[in-house]
């Protein structure tokens, strides 16, 4: 990757974190939009440390669990996009971080096949991320 395109790459990734951290301020800490923009933080981070090329000092779990948030800020940014006039700024934005994000997900994926070792619970989940269908985890069965 070119050296202009890895600085744009990377100050997306900052933008979004920056954007995701003053919204996380908005909620109350244990609800599910606060759990739910924490849980986009951390995969921006791990994207980031990928660009930065520092992942090598992270476990496999973190790679894996940022596999749902980055395929989720990729979806409502496709989303978004579509309904911005083209040649705006916010669909300049959009069309950053879309790139930026394909990024992360494909360093993601080179990341994950390199085989550090990991939680298997999330083996079905990622895998169907870079198959480009997403999947829920099962939810263990109570047996009362």
């Amino acid at each position: 990757m070119a050296e202009a395109e890895m600085m744009q790459v990377r100050r997306s990734l900052q933008d979004m974190m920056e954007r995701t951290q003053q919204a996380l301020a908005k909620f109350e800490a244990g609800s599910s939009q606060h759990a739910l923009l924490k849980n986009r933080l951390q995969a921006l981070r791990v994207g980031l440390w990928l660009i930065e090329d520092t992942a090598k000092e992270h476990s496999r779990d973190e790679l894996e669990q940022a596999v749902a948030p980055v395929n989720s800020l990729m979806q409502k940014s496709g989303k978004a996009r579509e309904k911005v006039k083209p040649g705006s700024w916010q669909h300049a934005m959009l069309s950053n971080n879309l790139h930026a994000l394909a990024i992360v997900k494909e360093m993601l994926a080179k990341r994950l096949d390199a085989g550090v070792p990991g939680n298997p619970a999330l083996a079905a989940e990622v895998e169907a991320f870079f198959a480009g269908t997403p999947t829920r985890r099962k939810e263990p069965e109570s047996h009362a």
